[in-house]
């Protein structure tokens, strides 16, 4: 985590418990996992702290919300630029990094007049655990 991040900002215990339940997933948790690995070790945290905490963490910086369709938002420790393949069956988000061809940004901003700052590709599709197996293979489990 960047330190001049956290000379400058105030953190609360809550806070703290929040960032790293996000820092030690390995997966892309939501609030509500979120909220039920932060209960381990602080039982009487609401849902609304939570929420609460990870919004001031994204301002901050230090965590990165993505939104995916209708589902619940995801948080990511990782900032730095990645895009992500996305389950559409059992909704698991791996990540995954693309590097997209100048031309393509180009095409973009030529068509919508867009500066572009970043961007986020996201891949829709069946994981190999959700997908049917294909003649002569299982999926991986």
């Amino acid at each position: 985590m960047n330190q001049g991040i956290v000379a400058q900002v105030r953190r609360t215990q809550q806070r703290q418990l929040v960032l790293e339940a996000v820092q030690a997933s390995q997966d892309h948790p939501t609030a509500a996992q979120i909220y039920q690995r932060v209960r381990r070790k602080y039982a009487g945290i609401a849902h609304a702290t939570i929420y609460n905490a990870l919004r001031w963490w994204v301002e901050q910086g230090v965590l990165r919300e993505f939104t995916f369709g209708d589902a619940a938002a995801r948080y990511d420790r990782n900032r730095e630029r990645h895009d992500h393949a996305i389950c559409t069956h059992c909704g698991r988000l791996m990540d995954v990094t693309i590097r997209l061809p100048k031309k393509i940004l180009s095409t973009v901003r030529r068509r919508t007049g867009l500066e572009i700052a970043s961007h986020h590709v996201q891949f829709l599709g069946l994981c190999a655990h959700c997908a049917p197996p294909k003649s002569g293979r299982s999926a991986r489990h």
